[in-house]
């Protein structure tokens, strides 16, 4: 097999269960938060400390269309972008990585901020951030492990960019195997049928239970895969996320 090359985000959405799939009020302009984002951190990695005002102009600049519902929600999330930083340092601002598994590479981009001395791999959302161990979460947090063996214990913060909560998750060595599997069924697919061939433990907190074999009882692993054909109306979604 020649060597394959898989970005993080697509190997998230071929994993992503459809049922947690939801359009955001303030999708269209998730690019140019994730951008700000990214300034903000790089800023404070160098010592810098942009003010809200600066933040906002940044957000601004960033923005495609001016849209009206996020110009309105835009002072809470520069607000919120600030507290964040205020309560964590900056270990690694936003830095591309690659992760080899033999011929097979996932590649992506990632920071890593600081509570005391520990680090923590940022995951952002743009929903509620629930804190469920995705391919990309797991992949960012193996690379660390792989790469910065003087911190042999690192966790996830998840930050939700839409209402500034952020919760931490505590990673097992479990979570590789799958991600080595997602990577072999990415690798292995078969492109003329559309499925869903890697539940993960998110669907123990499924409030549907409608498309997994056994979902919720922890045999994700043999349960069967995902039904894509199951109606799921818009309010039923959980909240998605986009790629930092």
């Amino acid at each position: 097999m020649k060597g394959v090359t898989i970005p993080e985000s697509h190997l998230l959405e071929y994993t992503r269960c459809p049922l947690r799939l939801q359009e955001s009020i303030y999708a269209d302009d998730m690019k140019a938060g994730m951008e700000t984002l990214k300034w903000l951190l790089l800023e404070e990695f160098h010592g810098r400390r942009p003010s809200l005002a600066q933040l906002r102009e940044r957000f601004e600049f960033c923005m495609p269309t001016k849209s009206r519902k996020v110009l309105l929600a835009l002072p809470g999330i520069c607000r919120k972008l600030r507290d964040l930083l205020d309560l964590h340092g900056v270990f690694q601002p936003a830095t591309d990585y690659l992760l080899s598994f033999g011929q097979v590479e996932v590649t992506g981009r990632y920071a890593v901020l600081l509570s005391g001395k520990k680090p923590l791999i940022l995951r952002l959302h743009e929903g509620l951030a629930y804190p469920y161990p995705d391919v990309m979460t797991v992949a960012r947090w193996m690379h660390f492990r792989r790469f910065e063996q003087a911190y042999p214990r690192v966790d996830v913060i998840h930050y939700s960019l839409a209402t500034g909560s952020y919760t931490r998750q505590l990673m097992k060595e479990r979570m590789v195997r799958y991600l080595e599997s997602a990577v072999h069924a990415y690798v292995h697919q078969d492109r003329d049928q559309e499925a869903y061939p890697v539940p993960s433990s998110y669907c123990d907190t499924c409030q549907a239970k409608v498309c997994i074999k056994g979902a919720g009882d922890g045999r994700h692993g043999d349960s069967g895969s995902c039904n894509r054909t199951v109606p799921v109306s818009r309010g039923s979604r959980q909240p998605g996320a986009f790629y930092l």
